[in-house]
């Protein structure tokens, strides 16, 4: 079944703009859904909002968690220090990126747990330079604990078409919403000099699903896309 329009939603979004990729996340937002669960809007608590006029390129969903790209027009407003207008055209090689789902209530507190890749948006880069790549691996290991969660991504892999993009990171979170900061290997070598960011939260009644998006700098370019996985 699709997701249905209504507030409570965590939604995580990765785009260009302004020629720099970014990433917010958030665990209280307002979800706007056309017939087939698609996210055509979304509000976010801190007044940010996203409005997606062109056309849905990748798009998944299970009912618990829904994924795709927009390319064409996204206006809004993005709140980074202070509220300012977003009005964005992407061509088919770039997009803003999203996953969105109803956040997991009350996190489990006993246990481990390993979160395989579900889905996956092409990820772009910010510069729309060449197509599309895709999320060829990847996995979250999570351990549950009362009051904190470790959440480890791990051997998250992308091949872009000039190049390979693996990440690795852990962070931990009291609540359903993590922010890592992973290190960047290219073509199977560390890369000092580069940075990047997962923002992601956990899905379900008893975070059966969990969903991020992602922002890669370094190497002369910029990634974004988003991702979802099944425990």
């Amino acid at each position: 079944m699709p997701l249905v329009t209504g507030p409570g939603y965590a939604s995580s979004v990765a785009f260009s703009w302004l020629g720099n990729g970014e990433v917010f996340s958030n665990g209280n937002a307002v979800a706007t859904f056309d017939a087939t669960g698609r996210l055509t809007e979304v509000s976010f608590s801190d007044g940010q909002f996203y409005k997606m006029n062109g056309t849905h390129a990748e798009f998944g969903t299970d009912g618990i968690l829904a994924w795709g790209r927009w390319t064409g027009n996204v206006s809004g407003l993005a709140n980074i220090d202070g509220l300012l207008t977003v009005d964005e055209t992407y061509d088919a090689n770039q997009g803003l990126h999203y996953v969105v789902g109803m956040p997991t209530p009350v996190m489990p507190t006993v246990g481990t747990a390993t979160y395989s890749l579900m889905g996956a948006t092409l990820p772009t880069y910010v510069s729309g330079s060449q197509a599309p790549g895709v999320v060829t691996g990847g996995a979250l290991v999570v351990g549950f604990s009362p009051g904190s969660t470790t959440v480890s991504l791990q051997n998250f892999s992308l091949q872009m078409p000039d190049r390979n993009y693996m990440l690795n990171g852990s962070t931990s979170t009291s609540t359903s919403l993590f922010t890592i900061f992973p290190s960047v290997a290219i073509n199977g070598t560390p890369c000092s000099s580069c940075s990047s960011l997962a923002n992601g939260f956990f899905a379900g009644a008893s975070a059966e699903r969990a969903g991020l998006s992602y922002h890669i700098q370094g190497g002369g370019e910029q990634v974004v896309g988003a991702a979802a996985f099944k425990k």
